[in-house]
């Protein structure tokens, strides 16, 4: 399945389109990851350069699934105010993978 697959993905079956209004967008994996850390939101990034910010404290991982292949970690704030929302996104994720 290709990243974009995953939106359209359940349209086939019982699983529910998350409401998440994407606001940003970034054409480097680390801008993103920064932008987690300042609590801007969720980033399904590399394991690899996520790994620095998850060990100083900075983002936590949402779940201990890994993807195929290169690893990527969905992390955020520990602290962010829409943590529950995040957690709802990351699950269907999982499922939709």
């Amino acid at each position: 399945m290709l990243p974009h697959q995953l939106m359209i993905q359940p349209l086939g079956n019982n699983l529910t389109k998350p409401t998440v209004e994407i606001t940003q967008h970034f054409s480097e994996e680390v801008h993103a990851i920064d932008s987690a850390i300042a609590g801007q939101g969720v980033v399904l990034a590399s394991s690899a350069l996520a790994a620095s910010a998850v060990a100083a404290g900075q983002l936590v991982c949402l779940s201990d699934t890994d993807l195929p292949g290169r690893t990527f970690w969905a992390v955020c704030r520990a602290d962010h105010p829409r943590l529950a929302d995040i957690e709802r996104f990351s699950s269907w994720v999982r499922a939709s993978a």
